[in-house]
């Protein structure tokens, strides 16, 4: 389009770097909140087989 398109060459190419940039942003957010819950999750499991422990421990005595 922007080859066609003479007139807005500069505004097409402007609105593609932006949008490119929106994407990056978009995508980045996507792994952060995937990397926050996959730690949440892990932190929460190993909160559990710290409990489990106790439990197994104190059933023993």
């Amino acid at each position: 389009m922007k080859e066609g398109s003479n007139d807005y060459k500069q505004d097409l190419t402007e609105l593609e770097h932006h949008t490119t940039r929106i994407y990056e942003l978009v995508v980045n957010m996507v792994q952060r909140s995937v990397y926050l819950k996959d730690h949440a999750v892990k932190e929460i499991a190993d909160i559990l087989e710290g409990k489990d422990s106790i439990i197994l421990f104190n059933g023993m005595l």
